[in-house]
Order: structure tokens, then sequence, then C-alpha cells
């Protein structure tokens, strides 16, 4: 189902980035002291954390692999999946590289007119603007079975539930960039917040969509 094209040049991103940290780390005699920029007063921090950005893609890749295989597609239609998933994917992933790269710029001395609240607000809108774009097209995609006999639904029943989570999934992108307005100190809380509210409502819309009579 998924595209192997957006796969492979996930994995050229995702290659680049751990690359790129690993030069950043060599250049310090203490990778657990990275410094933030070259401001007086910059902070430090583990070396490790250059890697949780790729983690993030990989995650991704590995969820979109969870789902296909919970996708019982052996006779349906996946074209529009696979390109879903790929449009999905590859702007993921650019994203992910482009803040790799201002993350490490910034080590170095480098890009340091580009302040960190500006840096991260900026990059919680363009993965909301993805994620606003996703949510729009998947009440588009046909619907597909479960392997999983708890999560199956009939396809009226999957048909409607793609269209409440796209919206679902809307209303998070479109949160998230409201968020960006907030303290930099109450972003993390509200969007972990914002997330769990739109899970238990996909949750409780296809409980509800069970116990209602076919059309």
């Amino acid at each position: 189902m998924i595209d192997r094209k957006a796969v492979w040049l996930s994995g050229t991103f995702f290659l680049a980035m751990i690359a790129a940290a690993f030069w950043r780390l060599s250049l310090l005699t203490d990778w657990a002291r990275v410094p933030a920029s070259h401001a007086p007063d910059t902070y430090y921090f583990s070396g490790m954390v250059l890697f949780i950005i790729p983690a993030c893609l990989l995650f991704v890749v590995s969820m979109m692999y969870v789902r296909q295989w919970l996708r019982s597609n052996g006779t349906d239609d996946v074209r529009p999946w696979r390109r879903w998933y790929a449009n999905m994917l590859v702007p993921y992933a650019l994203i992910c590289a482009a803040l790799q790269l201002v993350v490490i710029a910034r080590s170095v001395g480098a890009a340091e007119t580009l302040d960190e609240p500006t840096v991260v607000r900026f990059f919680f809108v363009l993965l909301s603007v993805l994620l606003i774009w996703v949510g729009n097209h998947m009440p588009k995609l046909p619907p597909l079975p479960w392997r999983i006999p708890l999560l199956r639904l009939a396809p009226w029943q999957e048909a409607r539930h793609l269209r409440f989570v796209g919206k679902n999934t809307i209303v998070f992108g479109v949160g998230v960039i409201a968020i960006q307005f907030l303290p930099m100190m109450f972003i993390a809380p509200a969007i972990l917040g914002l997330a769990v509210v739109c899970f238990a409502a996909s949750i409780w819309h296809m409980v509800k969509l069970r116990h209602e009579p076919s059309p």
C-alpha cells in the first residue's frame, strides 16, 4: 500500500539526518554538551537529542506499515491509499530534515537570526498544514476492512468513520495552529491535551457507529 518511491526518499532523508547528527557530534569533545547556539546565554543539550527528529520520521514510517498490515486489502483497490501515504510521507520527511538542518546550523553558529521559539512555532504550523491536508483527503479514500475483528466495521460505517476522522484531523491541525499563540511553556501540554481529546473522539465515534442501525 505504501509507495516505494516515497519510502526510499524518506529513507534517504533519514540517513542524511543521522549522518548530519554524527557529523555535528564528531566536532565535540563531550557529546553530552551540545550548544544550542553560539549566543552568550545559550544552553547545552545531550547529543542524543539530535537523533529524536530522525526517530520521529522512523516512527511515522513504522506506523504506516503497521496500519498497512492491519488492513486486509488483498482484493481492494489501494491506489488512492498509496497516493495518500506518499503525499503525506514525503512532505513530513522534508519538514523533519529541515528542522534537523536548522537545529544543527544553530548549533555550529549559523542561522543565529532564527530564535528558537520562532523556529518551533513555524515547524508546528508546517506540520499542522500537512495534517489539515491529510484530513481533507481522508473522506475521499475508499474504505478498507481491518484484519482485527474488534476494529472491523461495515463498509457504510467505515466510510462514515473516515469522514469523521478526516474532520477530526482538520480540527486538530487548526487547533495546533491556534495553540502557537500561547506562551511557549503551554504549547506542548496544550497539543498533548488536544491530541488526547481528538483520539478519544475517534474511539467514541467508532463505538457509536456500532450501535447505529444500517441505513
